[in-house]
Formats: C-alpha cells, sequence, structure tokens
C-alpha cells in the first residue's frame, strides 16, 4: 500500500491538472508534488496531448487572469466613486465641481424618494377614495408628500432657493417626527422596528447635514436667517405638536 496519500487521488485528476501542480509546486505539498509527477509519468503521455493539456491550462489561467483583471477594475471604480463622494461631502473641499456633484447626488436621491412617495401615497390615497375630483383643505396633510417634494427635487436640482427651503422643511420635519415617534414607542411598547427608525432617521438627518453644509448653502446664496426660519422653525413647530405626547 502506497503512503503517499495522493498516489490514488491523482489517478482520476486531469492533465491539466496534473501539470498546474507540476508548474506551481510551491503552492502545494512535497508529496502532492512527487505524487503528480509519478502519475504524469505514469500515463505515457505523446507530446501532442501534454501539448493539448498545456493549452487547457493555459486557457484557464488566462480565464483566471481576466476575471481578476475585471474584479480589479470594479474595486478601482468603486474606490473611485467612494473617493468622489467623500470628496464632494468633504466641507473644506472649495471646488465648484464638488458642490455641484453633491447637489446632483442629493437630487438623485430626492428623485427616488419622490417616485417611491408617489407610488406610496397615490395607492393609499385611491384605497381612501380620496382622487382629485373630491380634494378639500381638509385632506391638504395626505397631499403634501406628493406634491411638495417633487417640487422641491425639481426647484433644488435647478437650484433654486424655495427648492433649498423646501426640503429644508420636510426633511427637518420627518427628522423630528420619526425622533419623537421613535422616542414615544420605545416608551410604550417593548419591540418596534429599531433598524428602520435608526434608518430613517440617519437618512433624514444626513440630507439635513448635507444641505446645511456651507458649501451647499452658498450655491444657493442661502442666509443664516433662511436657515433659522426654515430649519429652526419647523423644529419648534414639529416638537409643539409632538409635545403631548412627549410631556
Amino acid at each position: 500500500m502506497s503512503l503517499n496519500p495522493f498516489t490514488e487521488r491523482y489517478k482520476t485528476i486531469r492533465n491539466s491538472d496534473l501539470l498546474t501542480i507540476i508548474d506551481h509546486p510551491g503552492d502545494y505539498q512535497e508529496l502532492a508534488v512527487e505524487a503528480a509527477l509519478i502519475e504524469l509519468g505514469n500515463r505515457k503521455l505523446a507530446d501532442d496531448q501534454i501539448n493539448e493539456a498545456r493549452a487547457s491550462l493555459n486557457a484557464m489561467e488566462e480565464e483566471k487572469r481576466a476575471q481578476q483583471a475585471k474584479l480589479n477594475a470594479f474595486e478601482r471604480r468603486i474606490k473611485s466613486a467612494g473617493a468622489t463622494l467623500v470628496d464632494s461631502l468633504n466641507p473644506k473641499n472649495e471646488d465648484p465641481a464638488a458642490t455641484t456633484r453633491l447637489i446632483n447626488i442629493i437630487s438623485i436621491f430626492l428623485a427616488g424618494l419622490s417616485c417611491f412617495q408617489l407610488l406610496d401615497y397615490a395607492g393609499l390615497l385611491v384605497g381612501y377614495g380620496m382622487g382629485f375630483y373630491n380634494f378639500n383643505i381638509g385632506n391638504l396633510p395626505m397631499w403634501t408628500p406628493m406634491v411638495f417634494l417633487p417640487l422641491a427635487t425639481i426647484l433644488f436640482w435647478m437650484r433654486r432657493r424655495a427648492g433649498w427651503v423646501l426640503i429644508s422643511i420636510l426633511f427637518t420635519h420627518w427628522f423630528f417626527s420619526t425622533l419623537f415617534s421613535f422616542i414615544v414607542q420605545l416608551d410604550e411598547f417593548n419591540t418596534i422596528p429599531v433598524l428602520i427608525y435608526c434608518v430613517a432617521i440617519i437618512i433624514f438627518g444626513g440630507v439635513l447635514l448635507a444641505i446645511l453644509g456651507e458649501k451647499i448653502r452658498r450655491a444657493f446664496s442661502v442666509t443664516g436667517l433662511s436657515v433659522a426660519i426654515a430649519v429652526g422653525g419647523m423644529a419648534l413647530l414639529t416638537t409643539f405638536q409632538w409635545r403631548d405626547l412627549l410631556w
């Protein structure tokens, strides 16, 4: 009985696999290389068979290199995109192109959020029988996300100050409402969707921090007074609306 554990196993592997082991001895155990050499010798391959096995081996190695090159290119694109995003968010970066990229990134996010809310609220309003034909001032809050967010998104993308004001008002309201809702439910219930609340708070707060940055405010010609009225005023109003549940 052979003491080499690879002897029997290598009798069934392909010629190209044997050549792989022989060509890269540093990647395999000494007994594995020895068994591969013995098995390849026992097969008594003709030159054309060896050439065929070598061609197959070269093709596999070329495919691996191509796949690795694609993976490296993908990693470089991801790193480049990440670096671009970080560079855009860097408050010390005064490059106008970085500000434009940041505004475009926020606009794309807002457009996606608008589409999601339009679909969500349209189904909800239809379910309640609240079509355009029976609109009244009493259900205005239900229509707000369907009208204000798309309008604010378009104005923000066009770099209108009104767009900045509307976005800041909406996200201030959503941020504090979500935060207060989380606090209230945390006190009243043992189990709440903590992850969903945390993600929402991070998203709303992140957008707020981005648009409150000096670069964005300068691009929209937003003054400190505008920030105080839009963000501070909505924060106070939202807190006032939740006062009975919070205290």
